[in-house]
């Protein structure tokens, strides 16, 4: 019972998953701590003091972009393993920026072959915080409604990225955009390279509403 209590107060602390923070405990690693903010110029990060022991560690980089909003979009990623590095990017012929910058997150982490610990890199507060500040949680518990009874916008992305979450172990950092971070330059140019693309596909989350 105890050890029980332990793992909910953990829970808390850190905003990990229950079913990852078992998985931690499976794995002999504890999370005592709560997070630690850390700020730079142009850059904070929640770095919660723990790497699920085994598994590797990719660093990713993401970025959205729209042309007009809603209008044709584009995403990107760099992740990077050790000395290796690859780009992805798409787009859609009609959507919106956050729709983007979430999107760049799911794509980034649906190549990874296997469970991994993740440093994310995102310049969307929207994205951070509905992580972090537990939103996804609380709006699945609310029947994917807001605190004003509304439907969240962008629950089909929710859903799949709160998947990914749960088999990943991954950490958001956001840094300012615009402001000469080199991975995120690229990811901006490269969404916004996609967004301008002509005969684009169509965003069907978007496209339902």
């Amino acid at each position: 019972m105890a050890e029980e209590e332990e793992k909910r107060a953990c829970a808390e602390r850190t905003g990990l998953s229950a079913r990852l923070l078992l998985q931690l405990y499976d794995e002999g690693c504890r999370v005592l701590r709560p997070p630690v903010k850390r700020k730079t110029v142009g850059f904070t990060e929640t770095a919660f003091p723990v790497t699920v022991p085994g598994m590797k560690t990719v660093t990713i980089f993401t970025d959205g972009s729209c042309l007009g909003n809603p209008g044709p979009g584009g995403w990107a990623a760099i992740l990077r393993y050790k000395d290796r590095e690859r780009e992805l990017a798409g787009g859609f012929a009609l959507t919106t920026n956050n729709r983007m910058e979430i999107t760049a997150a799911i794509e980034a982490l649906s190549v990874l072959t296997e469970a991994c610990n993740v440093e994310l890199f995102t310049d969307s507060q929207y994205l951070r915080h509905a992580v972090e500040r537990k939103w996804i949680a609380a709006w699945e518990r609310n029947g994917w409604k807001t605190a004003g009874k509304q439907p969240v916008k962008n629950q089909d992305l929710w859903v799949r990225l709160q998947s990914l979450l749960v088999r990943h172990a991954v950490r958001f950092s956001w840094v300012r955009g615009h402001a000469g971070h080199a991975e995120n330059e690229r990811c901006d140019e490269l969404a916004r390279m996609w967004a301008a693309k002509s005969d684009l596909p169509v965003d069907a989350g978007f496209a339902e509403k």
